[in-house]
């Protein structure tokens, strides 16, 4: 499947920090004008898996979310890896799979791994030089 339209894709990778737990979250998105709804409802439909949302503070634009481990890992990842990113993207892009990597591998149930996760994260998106 090739999807080619101008869009802004996240790559997000989370760490919440509570009384009690420490947790690491992964995040797929996309982004594209309202008109695009359709679209994404197809995309989701296809891949069998995330979200489509209209945020109120952002009527014009949709966003389709996957949050769901597996199906980031078990659709996603394959997906981006047979149809590769290009530029800061696809950089952020094997940053995101190395963290998704070790999630599978449980290190980010370490403080170890918690710290790794946080300096490759540090370097992702707005962090990249």
């Amino acid at each position: 499947m090739i999807i080619r339209f101008n869009q802004k894709r996240t790559l997000g990778v989370h760490i919440k920090k509570s009384k009690f737990i420490l947790g690491t979250a992964l995040e797929f998105s996309m982004s594209q004008y309202a008109r695009d709804l359709l679209l994404f409802k197809l995309v989701k439909d296809y891949l069998k898996c995330g979200i489509v949302e209209q945020k109120s503070t952002r009527p014009d634009s949709v966003v389709f979310v996957v949050y769901k481990f597996s199906d980031i890992f078990e659709k996603i990842l394959p997906l981006l890896d047979e149809n590769p990113l290009l530029g800061i993207k696809g950089l952020d892009y094997q940053d995101f799979r190395k963290v998704a990597f070790m999630m599978k591998d449980k290190a980010h149930l370490t403080e170890e791994g918690i710290y790794e996760i946080r300096q490759i994260k540090s370097g992702m998106n707005k962090g990249r030089k």
